[in-house]
């Protein structure tokens, strides 16, 4: 899910404002938005509820299925959100 909602956000902002996607991942390191504690948490509580949303569409997500939120790569409390 972070690799889609990333494209995402990449094919819109280059959509939208023509910054190509290695210009706009230059500008979100060199001005350290990753390290914004508001930033992390929005981003983590949006990420939560597309997964959530991506749930209520199919079921089967988060019951042991691979991509689902307790499949591979889940942290205990992470979800599987790569946080």
């Amino acid at each position: 899910m972070p690799v889609l909602i990333s494209a995402i956000a990449h094919d819109w902002v280059y959509k939208n404002h023509n910054w190509k996607e290695d210009s706009f991942k230059a500008a979100l390191f060199e001005h350290k938005i990753y390290e914004d504690r508001k930033v992390a948490e929005h981003m983590q509580k949006k990420q939560f509820e597309l997964m959530m949303m991506a749930q209520q569409m199919n079921p089967m997500m988060g019951m042991g299925m691979p991509g689902g939120m307790g499949g591979p790569g889940a942290g205990p409390g992470m979800s599987g959100m790569g946080f």
